[in-house]
């Protein structure tokens, strides 16, 4: 599952209403962007955002416990994140992936 379509689907289980926005580069390459449906202007990427990861924090019902192993626990599933670096960062995914797991 690539990063959009796991992002998708933690935005579905946490009720976040999603746009897919095609943009052109400077140089050609066409993109595609997440972006809160109606609000063209704000994108959607809980990876990179500790924002828009809170909000689908929010959105499901998830326990989270950052440290050196992060661990989310969603209903019936369990996620253990090593890392080695940034902690923000493991959370995020973390979250992520439960989330999609439970769309």
């Amino acid at each position: 599952m690539t990063d959009k379509e796991l992002m998708m689907r933690a935005a579905k289980a946490a009720g976040i209403e999603l746009d897919v926005w095609r943009v052109m580069r400077e140089d050609g390459e066409q993109i595609e962007a997440l972006r809160y449906r109606g609000a063209p202007h704000s994108t959607f990427d809980p990876l990179n955002s500790d924002a828009d990861a809170f909000q689908v924090f929010i959105g499901v019902p998830l326990r989270v416990a950052p440290g050196d192993v992060v661990v989310v626990e969603g209903p019936n599933i369990t996620y253990r994140n090593h890392y080695d670096g940034d902690r923000a960062t493991a959370t995020r995914r973390a979250i992520v992936e439960i989330a999609a797991c439970l769309a």
